[in-house]
């Protein structure tokens, strides 16, 4: 059952990406997101976006990954 709530976007994502890190560096991950608030399962969409960074720090090593939310659409 999905959980959700009113969430900013930046919070969320820079949260996201600050876990995916474990022993990773900070500077191997940038993360920009234009303002927005979610109505979204917080915990659940978290836990893919750390998926995510996860596997994309993973699959190029020593690179940086960006993390990049932009607004397309909608209504507002």
């Amino acid at each position: 059952l999905l959980s959700r709530s009113e969430v900013d976007a930046g919070a969320l994502v820079a949260g996201a990406a600050a876990r995916a890190l474990d022993a990773q560096s900070p500077d191997d991950v940038t993360v920009r997101v234009e303002p927005a608030l979610l109505h979204v399962d917080p915990l659940r969409l978290r836990q893919v976006l750390v998926n995510l960074v996860r596997n994309a720090l993973e699959a190029a090593p020593g690179e940086r990954v960006e993390v990049i939310g932009e607004r397309r659409g909608g209504d507002g």
